[in-house]
């Protein structure tokens, strides 16, 4: 009002200085050539999988492929898809969504990686398993894995994976949030921060655990399987290649583990160890 002189926080009647803009926070956001980056090995795991799902179609009639039985590659070939697909949430941000849609692709990456995991590897495990299993029955001359035999383990397998998944995403299921530091400027404005999926008090640690435990033993024991079954000769020699992807992907959730937990707390580290992680395996 003319004439009124005003009483600012310090007391004083003089104006304080206009507040100067920020020099702007670093949001650690996944870059845009880390982005193009994982859309690029998304693309090529599926190039890959639909690809040698078709020449599998294909060459169905040819001997080779009716001994590696087309049900079985079929199978891989669709895992290995679905374990593509995860890239796509991974590498969602505040950057590109909104934070209901970052809360979403939290809980949906799990998923997707899990199912993929297990619907190829439950194809691999299961051959292995039954080329032993025949091989102890001498009277049997000749060595052919049904579909039925890997159905059973297959539905053992994700049963106990969706119910996990499923109690985790209900219970304490992940959420994204931005974690601020410490660093601030002369005003108290936040200077660093990243984004990231978390969980209240840790609750889904248990979750977690138990996934990897389900599936780090069924892996363990597709080793043992492929190393008792590495003398015995069957055609084209498949026991002693699945051993090899066996050996492979065990190796691969030993080294990526540790590693994913250590890039943890940087967005770009973890997106990059993820994915590729999944391209690896």
């Amino acid at each position: 009002l003319p004439g009124k002189s005003y009483h600012y926080a310090d007391g004083s009647t003089i104006p304080p200085p206009t507040i100067p803009p920020g020099i702007g926070e670093d949001l650690h956001q996944i870059s845009l050539g880390l982005r193009i980056a994982a859309g690029i090995m998304m693309g090529l795991i599926f190039i890959f999988s639909i690809g040698f799902m078709g020449w599998t179609y294909y060459h169905r009639t040819t001997h080779i492929v009716r001994a590696s039985q087309p049900f079985f590659l079929y199978i891989i070939c669709i895992g290995t898809f679905i374990m593509g697909s995860a890239i796509i949430p991974i590498s969602i941000d505040d950057g590109i969504v909104s934070v209901e849609g970052c809360d979403i692709a939290c809980m949906f990456s799990p998923w997707l990686v899990t199912y993929g995991f297990v619907i190829a590897f439950s194809a691999l495990f299961s051959k292995t398993w039954r080329i032993n299993q025949i091989f102890h029955h001498p009277q049997m001359q000749r060595i052919k894995v049904a579909v039925k035999d890997v159905i059973v383990p297959f539905l053992i397998l994700l049963g106990l994976n969706t119910i996990v998944l499923i109690c985790w995403t209900a219970i304490s299921p992940s959420k994204w949030e931005r974690v601020y530091t410490d660093a601030r400027d002369d005003f108290g404005r936040p200077l660093d921060s990243t984004g990231r999926c978390t969980v209240e008090n840790n609750k889904s640690l248990p979750f977690v655990v138990l996934l990897l435990i389900i599936n780090m033993a069924v892996l363990l024991l597709a080793n043992i399987q492929a190393y008792q079954a590495r003398t015995i000769t069957v055609e084209f020699s498949e026991s002693k290649y699945i051993g090899i992807i066996n050996a492979s992907i065990l190796q691969a959730g030993i080294i990526g583990g540790p590693l994913l937990v250590i890039a943890g707390s940087e967005p770009s580290a973890f997106v990059l160890t993820a994915v590729g992680g999944i391209f690896v395996i």
